[in-house]
């Protein structure tokens, strides 16, 4: 059986100077409150996001202390999170590096997630845990680097289960994360920068299954897989929104989206339902039109509408078959794309 559609949750995250992106342990964070806080029975949380879509799903899996003191019983969480890959050189290399206080002779490889400001710099094989948790950067020096285009560093290496050398204790990968652009001189544990690492490593260790640790003075180990698939599709309920400002949403999330990717959102006010979907180019490019999706799913609430392929809007007067809908526009996207 397919998953229901749940209703979605417009979550935001802030720094103490900033707003940002993304940030895992802040969805995680609300997830777990909404799980245990709130009593919400759902098996899988969905929030709308500046990075699109992120769903924190219910796993089977060890015992998490933190969830069963919460009422979870001891119940672990997943998350999704978009796959950041470094695409671009590191902006000022060489007043980064510096600041690391690393030595060049230590770095192997740098690199610029530009999507989410992320530099990368890998430090050379052989490196121990010891010796990245001593790095004690000049966070100054980091400010005034990066020629604008970094808002936080990323420092890995390879861990014992990766490297020969040992000192990684059984991880594939180790890393630090550094944020002073966004007033963070050093976090715990950064969820949206693996990310970043996740398909680093995936590919430079050849599967997709990885074992992390951040080795912040706190620290945090990690479980990531990366998940190869085709287009990204977010098909969510939105409650008490109006027409334009649903698709003013459905607009901003296919962006963030990404290509391929394809939004579908519907909304009921005062028992009318109102569906709205975005498709980017290469989504109508294999076949799909949001004129044709919308007006089909609209039927199903006694309705109809459609617009052109990239974008259109359509509505039903019983709002009671919204969930129905939107599972039709589901399936369809999911089985062509």
């Amino acid at each position: 059986m397919r998953p229901q559609i749940h209703p979605c949750r417009i979550l935001s995250w802030f720094t103490p100077t900033t707003e940002v992106p993304l940030c895992g342990h802040g969805t995680l964070a609300s997830a777990a409150a909404l799980f245990y806080g709130a009593g919400n029975p759902a098996p899988e949380l969905r929030f709308l996001t500046a990075s699109g879509p992120l769903v924190v799903r219910r796993a089977a899996g060890g015992p998490s202390a933190a969830a069963a003191a919460a009422g979870g019983a001891g119940e672990l969480l997943e998350m999704s999170l978009p796959s950041a890959p470094p695409d671009g050189p590191l902006p000022d290399e060489a007043a980064m590096v510096a600041a690391l206080r690393c030595g060049v002779d230590a770095v192997a490889w740098t690199g610029l997630a530009s999507g989410l400001g992320y530099g990368v710099v890998r430090l050379r094989d052989g490196t121990s845990r010891a010796q990245l948790e001593a790095l004690t950067p000049d966070s100054a020096a980091l400010m005034a680097a990066g020629g604008g285009a970094v808002r936080g560093l990323i420092v890995t290496c390879a861990g014992e289960a990766a490297s020969s050398s040992g000192g990684g204790g059984g991880f594939d990968f180790l890393s630090r994360f550094f944020g002073p652009w966004i007033g963070i001189p050093e976090d715990p544990v950064t969820g949206s920068a693996h990310s970043v690492l996740c398909p680093y490593w995936a590919a430079e260790l050849g599967r997709p299954r990885l074992s992390a640790r951040q080795c912040s003075a706190r620290g945090g180990d990690l479980a990531v897989t990366l998940e190869e698939g085709g287009g990204r599709v977010l098909v969510a309920e939105l409650s008490d929104v109006d027409p334009k400002a649903l698709q003013e949403a459905a607009v901003s999330l296919a962006a963030a989206l990404g290509d391929p990717g394809a939004v579908v959102l519907g909304g009921a006010v005062d028992g009318k339902a109102t569906f709205v979907a975005a498709f980017s180019p290469a989504v109508v490019a294999a076949g799909q039109q949001a004129g044709k999706l919308v007006g089909a799913v609209a039927k199903v609430c006694g309705g109809g509408g459609g617009g052109k392929p990239a974008l259109a809007q359509a509505g039903g007067k019983d709002a009671s078959k919204l969930a129905e809908a939107l599972e039709l526009a589901r399936s369809t996207l999911m089985a062509a794309l």
